[in-house]
């Protein structure tokens, strides 16, 4: 599989799971208004990645706010740390 076509499959399993927690009303009425920006970020910088598929045309925000944000997105934070550096990899 090509560095590209990996990295699509991670961005749009990332997009997906950002979606997943997005829809789930009871994780979101438990959270800030703050974390749900968080997600319309992550969505945001996922879908410039999987279109623009260059590093130094485009590099994502989310990968530092996911540090920040540990806890409230351990389980899909590795998922998209993992895309992120799979994205990083095209240059």
């Amino acid at each position: 599989m090509s560095d590209s076509k990996k990295a699509i499959m991670l961005i749009e399993n990332c997009i997906t799971l950002v979606r997943s927690k997005q829809s789930d009303t009871k994780w979101m009425v438990s959270v800030d208004l703050d974390s749900k920006k968080l997600l319309d970020t992550l969505l945001n910088d996922l879908s410039k990645m999987k279109v623009v598929l260059n590093p130094k045309a485009y590099m994502p925000i989310y990968p530092r706010l996911i540090i920040e944000y540990w806890d409230e997105f351990s389980d899909i934070g590795n998922e998209l740390l993992k895309a992120s550096q799979e994205y990083e990899k095209l240059i």
